[in-house]
């Protein structure tokens, strides 16, 4: 019972990643992305920064990816060139580069016939090894396709940048290509980008007014949820709630946005059947918050009913949906779990449990007195 009464304290207490950095969606994979778009690069260097050292052919080689995935990209249609063609290709980029001149990226693309949407995939391709020369290719693989007016290769480096820091030299003509899709050719998914980066460097007006620009015309976009969810985690910190829930119940109601069920949680009676699906809908979505919240609900309400569990699977639900979010790191649910644990006698389990929970900041003290009382 007391595990139930001090769980429910913590509900809704802490702030989602997404409402407290309002810049990227967290915890799950976006369904927007389009499947010929490369993956994600983290970059940290500028290409050409410092003079590489010369490469060998035995060296030239570890810079290439297997044969065999560049078959069977042509197989599957992701590539538009015969494999030994792309194979070729990569070997000429990379001397290119080594001794880089005006217009070289342009000039290596012509004389192979290589167009900068398949660079972009060849440096998705070169990304699956496992090899650091090749995930490095890739890197500059992907940079020169953003430089030749890629989009798919654009976006993944502006939003490699918002994670990394956006402001390092590498970003400089992705970001100038991003301002131009949004300012000039009114491209919604560039305005969106734009925003979260405006938001990243904590330009919130700017970035509100380009979120909202972007959704004006049409939500029809890759990353329209994201937009809206961001216009309201903005208007509801300027206090601007009515207009939050409007955009928060389009991202949720109209996109199935798992962020917008979590944001339409929070606004709902505290236990209602309306809250408790839209909680259902997000924490089905891989939303860790929402699992953890769904967790305490379920807590609260075997609390009322006033029963001494014998072991943690008495506790049902509420045991399910916070291991859920303990297993996954989420640190209030940690603290729970080991209430739970402690309330049913396990208590060298509550223990390493808080232990794990003193590793968040925002629970620490908490853990910390907890541990002390228990030993």
């Amino acid at each position: 019972m007391n595990a139930g009464k001090r769980a429910v304290s913590s509900i809704f207490r802490h702030r989602s990643t997404l409402e407290s950095c309002a810049v990227t969606k967290t915890q799950y994979r976006s369904k927007y992305v389009p499947a010929r778009r490369a993956p994600k690069i983290h970059l940290a260097v500028q290409r050409g920064s410092v003079v590489p050292p010369k490469t060998t052919q035995d060296d030239l080689e570890e810079y290439l990816p297997p044969i065999l995935l560049l078959e069977m990209s042509k197989k599957a249609g992701a590539i538009d060139i015969e494999a030994k063609e792309a194979m070729e290709f990569l070997r000429s980029f990379h001397q290119s580069s080594q001794n880089p001149k005006d217009g070289w990226e342009d000039k290596v693309c012509q004389d192979h016939k290589v167009s900068p949407a398949t660079l972009a995939i060849l440096a998705g391709i070169l990304n699956r090894g496992r090899s650091i020369k090749q995930q490095r290719l890739a890197r500059d693989v992907l940079v020169s396709a953003a430089n030749l007016g890629e989009k798919s290769a654009i976006v993944e480096l502006v939003l490699a940048g918002i994670k990394t820091g956006i402001n390092k030299p590498v970003f400089r003509g992705p970001l100038r290509w991003i301002r131009l899709l949004a300012e000039i050719e009114n491209d919604p998914e560039a305005m969106m980008i734009l925003g979260k980066v405006l938001l990243s460097q904590k330009k919130t007006q700017e970035a509100l007014q380009w979120f909202q620009k972007s959704t004006q015309q049409s939500n029809d976009f890759n990353g329209a949820g994201d937009a809206y969810v961001n216009q309201g985690v903005i208007l509801s910190s300027m206090g601007r709630k009515p207009e939050a829930e409007t955009t928060f119940r389009k991202a949720a109601l109209e996109l199935d946005h798992p962020e917008g069920y979590l944001h339409m949680s929070k606004l709902q009676a505290p236990g209602s059947s309306d809250q408790k699906v839209y909680l259902l809908k997000a924490a089905s979505s891989g939303i860790i918050e929402a699992c953890h919240n769904l967790g305490a609900l379920e807590l609260s309400e075997f609390a009322k009913r006033d029963e001494k569990p014998k072991s943690i699977l008495d506790y049902g639900m509420a045991w399910e949906w916070t291991n859920i979010a303990a297993t996954a790191g989420f640190g209030p649910s940690v603290l729970n779990l080991a209430l739970m644990h402690k309330e049913v006698g396990n208590t060298d389990a509550a223990l390493q449990l808080l232990a794990k929970a003193e590793s968040d900041p925002a629970i620490k003290p908490e853990a910390s007195k907890l541990k002390r009382e228990w030993l």
